[in-house]
């Protein structure tokens, strides 16, 4: 098999790219395979990157790179769909007057 060979790295996958940069891919605690927020240009630091990656996992340190992009107001609309079937309806308004004047559709402070 010319060409190929097997990889030894216990966890995550590395790959070269067309620029001759390297990137990093690693599974997140949910199997999700999740690229590296950046390339390296050695595999060495790719490698380098997984093992500190699959401690933070391995620690309960891990953050889900999606999770930093849900805003108050998706959370809060999610989870009053979820409560919404075990409330009453006067409740369920309730919950939505007091969490849409508060989150609004404002795109948050103007810098000035």
């Amino acid at each position: 098999m010319a060409g190929k060979r097997k990889s030894r790295r216990g966890f995550g996958r590395v790959r070269k790219l067309p620029s001759g940069r390297f990137q990093a891919r690693y599974p997140g605690p949910d199997g999700v395979l999740r690229p590296a927020d950046r390339t390296f240009a050695t595999t060495t630091d790719a490698d380098r990157w997984l093992m500190r990656k699959r401690i933070e996992i391995e620690e309960g340190r891990w953050l889900d790179p999606a999770e930093g992009q849900t805003t108050v107001r998706d959370w809060a609309a999610r989870w009053l769909a979820a409560v919404s079937p075990q409330l009453k309806h006067k409740t369920q308004a309730s919950y939505r007057s007091l969490i849409n004047p508060a989150l609004g559709d404002r795109d948050g402070p103007k810098a000035g």
